[in-house]
């Protein structure tokens, strides 16, 4: 089996594609589990900024082996084991957000692992900003956030970086939140509005791509969601069109603030107005 440092060196020259066997996967799936224990329980040792990165480097490789073993009990239950523990580390270094956020962006990981950190981190800085829950409901939608879209493990691997999607690409695509609560339903205690807002965290959707190609948006009562769930859904989506993708380049701040505007304007015009505003200071600092 190859060594940390040989690794880390083909790494740095730009490697980012490795081919291993079976039993040295096994190996580097059990290596990586034992990490997260580890990093979980450094927290709280040393530099915040170096001990929070170490930790969401670490949850980014278990969150790609738990889409390629997603039966995995033992890291599901670990994950939702460690997260809380991270979650409490943020809320007492508020400061070190925007770089972790930097830190994830950055690295060279494909989008589909990074997505659920970058969005969890911006949805956490977002609600301590402007004490918009306590600590244990900003716990418990962290943890929601990182394993929202769990369902996306269906998506078959070659689909991952094309922009136009074949028909059975497309409903996988499409099912990927009701695949994520089938997949964690009855397998770690998330509450039943845990479960709704992980299925419903793309209602805006529709709105979106009419936006987008200039349609007219007609407003669906129908779509309006509790807070919790408006919040997690607009976390995802302004840190997704924040982040480029292989099929196209990051969308403009002022997009992004005209369709989050759009969707929140009408039932919850004090947290589009805070939106807004976090949006701006947010990503002054990246």
């Amino acid at each position: 089996m190859i060594k940390p440092v040989e690794l880390e060196q083909l790494y740095k020259k730009g490697h980012d594609q490795f081919f291993v066997t079976e039993v040295d996967f096994a190996k580097i799936k059990t290596l990586m589990f034992q990490k997260l224990q580890e990093s979980t329980r450094r927290l709280s040792i040393g530099d915040a900024l170096e001990s929070g990165s170490n930790y969401l480097n670490i949850l980014m490789q278990n969150i790609s082996i738990l889409y390629e073993d997603y039966h995995n009990q033992s890291l599901l239950s670990l994950i939702y084991q460690t997260v809380p523990s991270f979650t409490i580390y943020l809320q007492a270094n508020t400061k070190t957000i925007p770089d972790l956020y930097r830190n994830i962006s950055n690295a060279r990981t494909h989008y589909l692992f990074k997505q659920p950190i970058l969005s969890s981190l911006f949805l956490v800085a977002f609600i301590t900003r402007y004490n918009i829950f306590s600590s244990r409901e900003t716990q418990d939608l962290f943890l929601i956030s990182i394993l929202k879209d769990l369902g996306m493990c269906f998506l078959p691997r070659d689909s991952w970086d094309k922009k136009d999607l074949d028909t059975y690409q497309q409903e996988a695509l499409n099912k990927h939140t009701l695949n994520s609560v089938q997949l964690l339903k009855d397998r770690i205690p998330i509450h039943q509005s845990g479960l709704h807002i992980i299925e419903h965290h793309h209602f805006h959707n529709d709105t979106v791509r009419k936006f987008l190609k200039n349609q007219t948006i007609e407003q669906d009562q129908s779509l309006v969601h509790g807070i919790e769930t408006t919040i997690t859904a607009l976390s995802d989506l302004v840190t997704a069109m924040h982040s480029p993708r292989p099929y196209r380049l990051p969308y403009h701040v002022d997009v992004i603030k005209k369709i989050t505007h759009l969707i929140l304007k009408e039932h919850y015009a004090e947290e589009d107005r805070m939106l807004i505003r976090f949006i701006n200071h947010f990503f002054e600092l990246q």
